[in-house]
């Protein structure tokens, strides 16, 4: 199935806005996240947030085809 990934801030600066991901039928989102790491090394070494579909969940959620998963750094700020 193909799912939509969206980047922002210092990611999509290294990364670009967004690309198309092939994951297997029944991917949770941590499958996802492990798979961008191995493609993209910047991912490694920082930390981020991960959204689907425009909401926070668990890395246990099952991604569905066209979903959208978003990656963006923490805020941060007083």
């Amino acid at each position: 199935m193909r799912i939509e990934i969206k980047y922002y801030a210092w990611l999509r600066e290294k990364i670009g806005a967004k690309e198309l991901l092939e994951v297997e039928d029944g991917s949770t989102l941590n499958k996802v996240v492990e798979k961008l790491m191995e493609k993209h090394d910047c991912l490694r070494s920082e930390s981020f947030l991960v959204a689907v579909n425009g909401r926070l969940t668990n890395p246990y959620t099952t991604l569905k085809e066209g979903d959208a998963v978003s990656l963006f750094p923490p805020a941060g700020g007083g």
